[in-house]
């Protein structure tokens, strides 16, 4: 579902802030292909409740608000003076506080000291290590957002999806249908077909 996202954000960005300030053809078809892409790879494995789908629905408005809102202030707003390694500290601290606070709902919290006393080396090597591969992509994340389009930092998480799949497929022999096998060469075409198009005219346009 959240493939679909570029398309829709394409038309708020052209919409709310004029970019790109002329529509080519071809990064329109490739967005298309992408969209098709999907619908083809979900359409014999689509399975979601109600619940899912409201769910689903509300992730991905909050990732399209997320994408226009960096898109915004990193692009040189004037009132926004922040660095890019405060905003990552930024979003990596404030999570805390609600998530401390569903911990505190759910009685996660006498839990804690136990976990933290039965941990041993290899469990605090790896959290230490997540913790660092989490701040450098959130870092990477917003200088991205920071050269380009919110649109193209969608395709480009898109082409990481297909990727991830596509090595599943290949190295864990994941089963997949031939629909949901040609969906995904779609989208693929797709995204290379946008990189090739829109990504050296954005380039450009920071040069």
């Amino acid at each position: 579902m959240k493939n679909i996202l570029p398309i829709l954000t394409f038309g708020c960005e052209k919409a709310l802030f004029n970019q790109p300030a002329s529509v080519n053809w071809k990064v329109v078809v490739s967005l298309l292909m992408t969209l098709a892409g999907t619908v083809l790879y979900g359409y014999s494995d689509i399975s979601a409740t109600n619940l899912g789908k409201v769910l689903i629905l509300l992730n991905s408005l909050f990732t399209i608000t997320d994408r226009l809102v960096q898109s915004y202030l990193l692009k040189g707003h004037a009132d926004f003076s922040m660095s890019i390694a405060l905003c990552m500290l930024v979003n990596n601290s404030l999570g805390i506080f609600p998530l401390f606070a569903i911990a505190l709902v759910n009685g996660e919290l006498s839990q804690w000291s136990h976990s933290l006393l039965s941990a041993d080396k290899t469990t605090w090597f790896l959290v230490l290590m997540s913790g660092m591969c989490g701040a450098s992509l959130g870092y990477v994340g917003l200088r991205t957002q920071q050269l380009f389009s919110g649109t193209s930092v969608l395709m480009l998480q898109n082409f990481n999806k297909i990727l991830i799949i596509s090595i599943g497929v290949g190295l864990f022999h994941e089963h997949l249908t031939p629909m949901s096998l040609l969906g995904c060469a779609v989208s693929l075409l797709g995204c290379f077909t946008y990189g090739y198009v829109r990504l050296p005219s954005e380039a450009s346009s920071k040069g």
